[in-house]
């Protein structure tokens, strides 16, 4: 892979004439900050630097947005110029989503401050250190705030010079947006400069962003906004090496780390994070790349008394999935569709209780399973159709559920998982979504969020920890002929 240099893929253009600071801020980030700024870094600072030809020193762009992938090297760019204001008397806010993060930041500019031995010391005029309010204020008037990217954002806050928004596809709504830009109007010279890579269709702060510095770039009068992308074309491939070159600035990331990397995530966060192209949704919970090579169309013969089958049914009656999972000798799990429900349209009648306690049924004198597996949060009035008519029914719910999630997930990385390619099992696979569960460490499949039904995936991951749970000796085989 040829990196692309330093070239954004979109950029608005510089207007001519203009001047700009960047040997002064590449000789601060190199004697404070011990980096050399790579040639990307250089041309973003051409552009966050540039000011109007005169004595006025305004700057060019009153707002900047740049889009690049992780790792290349976003905040030492960020921590080079935010350093560099704050030598020259700017007053710096910079927000996030995730507040952490924007600690640790400023925590490493402001060490250079804050321990008496540091060489800037002689700067430092106070400081605050309260969590999620953490400031330093310097002698000749500079100021750096972190805070937290929401509609509080801005309390106590004014003649704000420059505010960095990081990780701007987190941004849901408008609210820190519009909570914070106001903190400028008493600035002589403001500068907002938004930093992030590609989001979802949540990200709808960053998406109006990238929409308009798309229109900037195609020539649409927006001279006071600036727009650089570095990203791989709509279109293009995973394995795309031109689309890994199109988005990687730098040389720091090298080829065989995005091979592994493409191999290790989820096809959204790879297009999101790496590629810089936007999806549907981040948070797709199953690898897709590793789940669609795992399949097996022929994929059959599940045996009796050692299989286990789980069911589930989409809230609003739109889909239901009754799964099949059973674990070889060699420690591999096997799973397939054992029947599926999914209304072609709006107005086919919904799927029913009744309908999947059937199905269930059917499928237990099938199969002969050593267990019926459920989740009772989301399917108790299906189990209590069954009643006594099943003998072994096992309640998979909270941690446990949670624990069967991370299972299934976990046998499709690790390529210890076979299916049977069924469409329904496929689409409910690639609908799926993750969120993070209050406890600590956990996730789980999250219906409400995810891009479609996923009644397959939650029997699927319910059926495969179950199934790998225990190993009894198979007394027979049954050929299963379910719905592909």
């Amino acid at each position: 892979m040829t990196a692309s240099g330093h070239v954004p893929r979109v950029s608005t253009q510089l207007p001519p004439g203009v001047g700009d600071q960047v040997g002064e801020v590449e000789a601060v980030a190199r004697e404070h900050l011990g980096i050399d700024l790579d040639s990307w870094q250089l041309l973003a600072l051409d552009h966050l630097t540039a000011v109007e030809p005169g004595d006025g020193g305004r700057w060019v762009y009153s707002q900047a947005g740049i889009l690049c992938p992780r790792q290349v090297g976003k905040t030492q760019l960020m921590q080079a110029r935010i350093l560099w204001g704050l030598l020259n008397g700017e007053r710096v806010v910079a927000a996030a989503q995730n507040l952490s993060e924007a600690v640790a930041t400023w925590q490493q500019l402001a060490d250079l401050f804050l321990e008496p031995e540091a060489p800037l010391h002689r700067l430092l005029a106070r400081r605050t250190l309260r969590h999620g309010g953490e400031a330093i204020h310097l002698t000749n008037g500079g100021m750096y705030r972190v805070v937290a990217a929401n509609r509080r954002s801005a309390r106590g806050l004014r003649a704000v010079d420059l505010v960095f928004l990081d990780e701007v596809r987190e941004l849901r709504t408008f609210e820190a947006v519009g909570a914070i830009t106001p903190t400028q109007a008493a600035s002589p010279n403001p500068q907002l400069v938004a930093v992030s890579n590609a989001g979802d269709s949540l990200s709808v702060v960053l998406r109006a962003w990238r929409d308009r510095g798309h229109a900037a770039a195609d020539g649409a009068d927006d001279p006071r906004f600036c727009w650089l992308e570095w990203s791989a074309a709509a279109g293009r491939a995973v394995d795309d090496r031109d689309g890994w070159a199109e988005a990687t600035p730098t040389e720091r990331v090298t080829e065989e780390f995005l091979s592994q990397q493409a191999r290790t995530l989820p096809e959204s966060q790879f297009r999101t994070e790496h590629l810089c192209q936007f999806v549907d949704s981040m948070t797709g919970a199953i690898n897709p790349h590793v789940w669609r090579e795992l399949g097996n169309p022929d994929l059959d013969g599940f045996t009796a008394k050692k299989s286990v089958i789980a069911f589930a049914k989409d809230g609003h009656g739109r889909a239901a999935a009754i799964i099949v999972a059973e674990q070889q000798d060699d420690g591999r799990v096997r799973v397939g569709l054992v029947e599926g429900w999914e209304p072609d349209d709006a107005l086919a009648d919904p799927v029913t209780d009744r309908d999947v306690a059937e199905g269930v049924l059917r499928a237990v004198e099938l199969l002969k399973p050593r267990a019926v597996v459920y989740n009772s949060v989301t399917a108790a009035s299906i189990a209590h159709q069954l009643g006594r008519r099943v003998r072994k029914l096992v309640d998979v719910r909270g941690l446990r559920f949670f624990t069967a999630c991370a299972a299934l997930a976990d046998y499709v990385d690790t390529r210890r998982l076979e299916h049977d390619a069924a469409h329904l099992l496929q689409a409910h696979i690639a609908a799926a979504t993750r969120t993070e569960a209050r406890t600590q460490g956990y996730w789980y499949l999250d219906r409400t969020k995810s891009t479609g039904p996923i009644p397959a995936a939650e029997a699927a991951a319910l059926a495969v920890l179950v199934a790998s749970e225990q190993r009894p000796q198979p007394p027979g085989v049954i050929v299963l002929t379910g719905p592909g």
